[in-house]
């Protein structure tokens, strides 16, 4: 089991009639090297993409920064029998129970991350394959923005009772778990 540090990340979300669709994640710099940062966006529609900055960046090399479009996943990919799960689980909010539910799905690999929004962007750069939340306690905040990202590389999100994720004004919050995968065949398979 790997364990990384947590991550800080500014989560802006747009949902439309209840669904998320189009998300910025930001991460404002990394524990490895504070000068960097880099920031995710994206929508089912239009893809997901990914700017990177330096604090020590002239203006000039600001504005000719190359936003790299994410490749998506291939949609249709049956995951191999042999096939090792990669899974972003949380850091901070982890138990021998969330890890024996996330270990069912062997041959499995966790992967401990901070931040929703940090875990959604390892899964789009491809460190993990999918992030798993076997428990209640993320909210609308946590997701919209991230989810869209994840639905621009081709990936796939439902709670635990497999209900699409919905963000509708004036509901409940709270998400009743969370299974996120890099396709659908993925998602069947957890």
């Amino acid at each position: 089991m790997k364990k990384n540090l947590p991550a800080v990340t500014v989560l802006i979300g747009l949902s439309i009639n209840g669904f998320s669709r189009f998300g910025v994640v930001h991460n404002p710099f990394s524990f490895e090297n504070v000068a960097e940062s880099v920031t995710y966006f994206g929508s089912g529609e239009h893809g997901a993409f990914r700017v990177p900055f330096n604090i020590k960046m002239t203006s000039e090399e600001t504005l000719q920064r190359e936003i790299k479009y994410l490749q998506p996943f291939n949609h249709e990919e049956e995951p191999a029998e042999d096939f090792t799960i990669r899974v972003a689980a949380s850091l901070q909010h982890f138990s021998e129970t969330m890890k024996s539910i996330i270990e069912q799905l062997k041959p499995v690999e966790i992967v401990r991350l901070g931040g929703a929004g940090n875990k959604c962007n390892n899964l789009a750069i491809g460190v993990v394959d999918c992030y798993c939340h076997p428990s209640p306690g993320l909210k609308f905040w946590d997701l919209c923005a991230p989810e869209s990202i994840v639905k621009g590389m081709g990936g796939y999100a439902t709670d635990l009772a497999l209900n699409r994720l919905t963000y509708h004004v004036g509901a409940d919050p709270n998400i009743k778990g969370l299974i996120l995968a890099k396709n659908p065949p993925l998602h069947r398979t957890i």
